[in-house]
């Protein structure tokens, strides 16, 4: 469970660096969480791979703040398509693919996954706009990814090793306080529900009030002011993408473009209900949450991994790129 858990702090790391470069679509990733994944390929076990991806398919929408929206379920879909793509190859494969191959594969399969559950949840017209941007992007990441992978792998003492630190049971659970764990898992509930009784509402003023709501709720609970730059250019994109399907009536020509109340109304309800629920994921996740069982213990390990890594920074000097990347995490493990 070490390796799994400190991979999957890995994971939330480079998701963090990822959420801090801006993207011109809130889908749109770089991959570099994607990195403890694929040296997780010839690693670890095939249920462990699964069970990573899994974890940084949940931290990243935690981070990103998703793990109720769209986007969740975009970067799901990708997520897992790559990595069953991936781990055919290392493992069927192994001695035909390298992982330069084996990664390139995996973004590219990310990028149909992607785009298929698009077509479903925003429509054709928003895929045509979006294929040629989302491709171009994933293979250059693709293969900018696979040359890292191939170069750090064969350089790199830790991954020959995949060495670990070791943190007891006793330490995890000693980090509790169970009222204000039992209160934050309450409240993670709680949010749940109130989400699924917003996925279903039709009235997009209300709609939208309960926007606002969820944004004020959001700020309180991280005591500061959450950004609304990217939920402003989402609810812009959105709207744009359902103006280009005239519905109802004319409310303002622009040339032969015929801007309709319809296609509006409908653009509104899409992004309320997105920037809504990346509002929401935001309320929903505490420092105090604990699940209980097995999988809560694993998720606090990853936690703990994760403050590790956090305090201990990699020092960037003349040396070669790979080898201080390397020597920071043998520093961390040991």
């Amino acid at each position: 469970m070490g390796q799994t858990s400190f991979l999957a702090a890995l994971c939330l790391l480079l998701s963090s660096v990822e959420y801090a470069i801006p993207k011109p679509l809130p889908f749109l990733r770089l991959g570099l969480a994607n990195l403890p994944i694929i040296f997780s390929l010839r690693k670890l076990s095939v249920r462990d791979v699964l069970l990573l991806t899994v974890l940084k398919v949940v931290g990243q929408a935690v981070i990103s703040g998703t793990l109720f929206s769209y986007v969740f379920l975009l970067s799901a879909s990708g997520s897992f398509a790559s990595v069953c793509i991936m781990l055919l190859l290392s493992r069927l494969c192994k001695n035909q693919v390298s992982d330069f191959g084996v990664t390139v594969a995996g973004s590219l399969a990310n990028n149909v996954s992607q785009l298929f559950c698009a077509r479903i949840l925003l429509g054709e017209a928003s895929v045509k706009l979006i294929a040629p941007l989302l491709f171009t992007v994933g293979c250059i990441t693709g293969i900018a990814l696979g040359v890292f992978v191939l170069l750090f792998e064969n350089r790199s003492v830790w991954y020959a090793n995949l060495i670990v630190m070791q943190i007891s049971e006793n330490k995890i659970e000693n980090q509790h306080e169970r009222k204000n764990s039992t209160a934050a898992l309450v409240w993670f509930m709680v949010t749940i529900a109130i989400a699924l009784v917003f996925l279903f509402m039709r009235n997009v003023y209300v709609e939208w009030i309960c926007v606002a709501v969820f944004f004020i709720a959001a700020s309180i609970k991280r005591k500061r002011i959450v950004k609304l730059l990217p939920s402003v250019f989402v609810t812009l994109t959105v709207i744009l993408l359902a103006l280009l399907t005239p519905s109802g009536k004319v409310l303002y020509p622009i040339g032969t473009w015929r801007i309709t109340q319809g296609s509006l109304i409908n653009g509104l309800q899409r992004s309320g209900i997105l920037v809504g629920m990346v509002f929401l994921s935001q309320c929903a996740i505490s420092p105090d949450l604990h699940l209980p069982g097995k999988f809560g213990a694993l998720l606090q390990q990853v936690l703990l991994y994760a403050s590790k890594l956090t305090q201990t920074k990699p020092q960037f000097k003349k040396q070669n790129l790979f080898v201080t990347l390397d020597t920071w995490l043998v520093s961390i493990c040991r």
